[in-house]
């Protein structure tokens, strides 16, 4: 804040910055190892990393002074969140498992990652006095946020008698984000006044997982109970984004003032989901059941609003501005199968793949400006909401150059 006689100028500056990065490997592994004899075997790897990141900023700025004041307020605030970790179960490298007759074994890997990130920023700035005065706020807040795991359990060149035999990869990763941007700007005296105003916020989300279920590269499988290999992917993202800006200007020399809101945000799901025997022989299981699904979803809230307002005897221009909008992407890759593989069951085959995305994006832009005074007033405002929305998923069940011998039914859906 600044004050005097003559002229004043003052300025604000605030800002929060914060980056998080979390990067781990949770495994359990049998490598070029040797078990028999065991009365179960069950391998279980889970993660649960979580970032909460707040962002708060603010600026204020008063200038006044009898022959006029300028004042300038600025305020940003921010995130960017970072989950990349790997989550696995594994039997490989020419591990040999021999369980008792009738023994199950359980290879299970489980992702429960979770961003939340809230950001805010708010500025105000005015100025005046007899001669006039010019005042200036913007305010700025964001976030970006990326989950990008490898979940898989796998057996991979390795041999296993056993009775049942159960693999799950399962992600639940989740992406929150909020981000306001508020801004106001008052200008004037007997000189007229200017202002400006303008806030915007926005978020970019992203979750680019890989989870399998997996059997390859050799292994050899004997299961005299039933086999089951499952991929769950259940990802969301909600992002909520808005914009409010305020700015006006008066006086006896008349007032200009120009207000700006915008709110975006944009999310993107691009996971791999995999239920796969590939170059594998199975034997004696008997029912064979390979799952993989994926249930997302997208939800997208974003406004903007400006309000400009200037008069004086001098007359008034003023002008606002608000937009909103919002780009939101699924796809997946999701895929259960056999290829070039020889599998043997003694009841049925069942291979399914199944996705269900769905997107619900809100938005809305919101301007309003008027103008006025002895001279005459010229208002404009425009306000501008828009979406698009895109689901281009592969979903695919398959047996390829593969022997399925089955005495039950075989059955393979994509849906």
């Amino acid at each position: 804040a600044a004050a005097s006689q003559g002229a004043a100028g003052a300025g604000a500056v605030g800002a929060a910055v914060a980056v998080n990065a979390v990067t781990n490997s949770t495994q359990t592994i049998l490598d070029a190892a040797i078990i028999t004899g065991a009365t179960r075997l069950e391998q279980t790897a889970t993660s649960t990393s979580k970032i909460d990141a707040l962002t708060l900023a603010g600026a204020v700025a008063l200038g006044a002074a009898q022959g006029g004041g300028v004042a300038f307020a600025g305020a940003g605030a921010g995130s960017g969140n970072t989950i990349k970790n790997t989550v696995a179960s594994l039997i490989r490298n020419g591990s040999s498992v021999v369980t008792l007759l009738g023994s199950p074994t359980a290879l299970q890997a489980t992702d429960k990652s979770t961003i939340k990130a809230d950001a805010g920023g708010g500025s105000f700035a005015a100025a005046g006095g007899q001669g006039g005065g010019g005042a200036i706020a913007g305010t700025g807040a964001a976030a970006t946020n990326d989950i990008e795991n490898t979940v898989r359990s796998h057996i991979s060149g390795a041999s296993l008698s056993t009775g049942s035999l159960s693999l799950g990869a399962d992600s639940t990763a989740a992406v929150e984000a909020f981000t306001l941007g508020l801004s106001g700007a008052l200008a004037g005296g007997q000189g007229g006044g200017v202002s400006l105003a303008g806030a915007g916020s926005g978020s970019g989300n992203r979750i680019k997982n890989t989870i399998e279920a997996l059997i390859d590269q050799g292994a050899a499988v004997t299961a005299t109970g039933d086999l089951a290999m499952a991929a769950s992917d259940l990802a969301t993202i909600k992002a909520d984004a808005g914009g409010a800006s305020l700015s006006a200007a008066g006086g006896q020399g008349g007032g200009g003032s120009l207000a700006v809101g915008v709110a975006v945000a944009n999310n993107k799901i691009e996971n791999v989901v995999r239920s796969l025997i590939a170059n594998a022989t199975l034997t004696d299981a008997v029912n064979l059941t390979q799952t993989a699904t994926s249930t997302n979803d997208i939800q997208a809230l974003t406004i903007g609003a400006a309000i400009g307002a200037a008069g004086g005897q001098g007359g008034g221009v003023a002008a606002s501005l608000a937009g909103a909008g919002s780009g939101n992407t699924v796809s997946n890759m999701v895929e259960a199968g056999i290829r070039s593989s020889n599998a043997r069951a003694r009841g049925n085959v069942s291979i399914a793949a199944r996705d269900n995305a769905a997107i619900t994006a809100a938005g809305g832009g919101a301007a309003l400006s008027a103008a006025g005074g002895q001279g005459g007033g010229i208002g404009a405002s425009i306000g501008v909401s828009a979406a698009k929305n895109t689901v281009s998923n592969q979903v695919r069940a398959i047996v390829d150059a593969s022997t399925v011998l089955a005495d039950g039914d075989v059955s393979l859906a994509a849906t």
